[in-house]
Formats: structure tokens, C-alpha cells, sequence
């Protein structure tokens, strides 16, 4: 299998944290007030196991890009 191509990206010192930490609270605290039912809960950890695994695959193929480097070094 071919090596995956590296994409070129804002730095991450330049961007507020990829990861979904906040979302994921925030959402498991609205589903646990609300009193969801089992299925709810379900549908919550299924997209909340997507949106994980695509933010560490992400973080991991990615490469970082300084939008104020100078272009013609």
C-alpha cells in the first residue's frame, strides 16, 4: 500500500485545539440532563467514536504550515 500524501495545514500553534473534548462534554451533559433514552445514547457514542477517530487521524497525517513564513526564503 502506498504511503499516504501529506496535506499542508495551518500550525497548530496558529489555531485553537483540534481535539473534541469540549463538544464531547457538552453533549454527553445535554443527552444525561435530558434523560435519553438507551438508543440516544447509542447515536452519541457511535458519532462521538467517528468524530474521535477522524480528529486522531488528522492529527496524525497532517503537516504544519505557517500562514506569516515568508514564501520566497
Amino acid at each position: 500500500m502506498a504511503a499516504m500524501k501529506k496535506i499542508k495545514v495551518v500550525s497548530a500553534k496558529n489555531l485553537p485545539s483540534r481535539w473534541p473534548f469540549t463538544a464531547t462534554a457538552a453533549w454527553w451533559l445535554l443527552l444525561d440532563r435530558l434523560h435519553a433514552p438507551g438508543w440516544g445514547w447509542g447515536v452519541f457514542y457511535t458519532l462521538a467514536a467517528i468524530v474521535w477517530i477522524i480528529s486522531v487521524v488528522c492529527t496524525f497525517c497532517q503537516e504544519s504550515a505557517d500562514p506569516f513564513e515568508r514564501v520566497g526564503k
